[in-house]
């Protein structure tokens, strides 16, 4: 039996979204897919600038709803305290941060 795969597909002109940080504040980044291929697509930023994305680390990040996004970023950051053992109170501190976009 095949492993499930993390890494979602979109469909073009769907609206997507992922956490982002700036200056260790999160926002909710949105994103226009114009281009879908196999582990990977293009979109649009909100400045109308086309971006690219690819790889088993930045796809999972991304989803369709805002909820969603805020979800897959808080357990991006779980899977960094256990990979990491160290910096915990930084991690904490990102985790309050962004359940503040909740």
């Amino acid at each position: 039996m095949a492993a499930k795969s993390n890494i979602p597909r979109f469909k073009i002109g769907e609206s997507v979204y992922r956490v982002e940080w700036k200056k260790d504040v999160p926002f909710i980044a949105e994103y226009k897919v114009r281009e879908v291929t196999t582990g990977a697509f293009k979109a649009d930023n909100k400045s109308g600038k086309t971006e690219d994305f690819s790889g088993k680390t930045v796809l999972p990040l991304f989803a369709t709803t805002v909820v969603e996004a805020v979800d897959l970023a808080f357990e991006a950051i779980a899977k960094q305290v256990v990979k990491e053992k160290s910096n915990i109170a930084v991690h904490l501190k990102m985790a309050v941060r962004l359940g503040e976009l909740r």
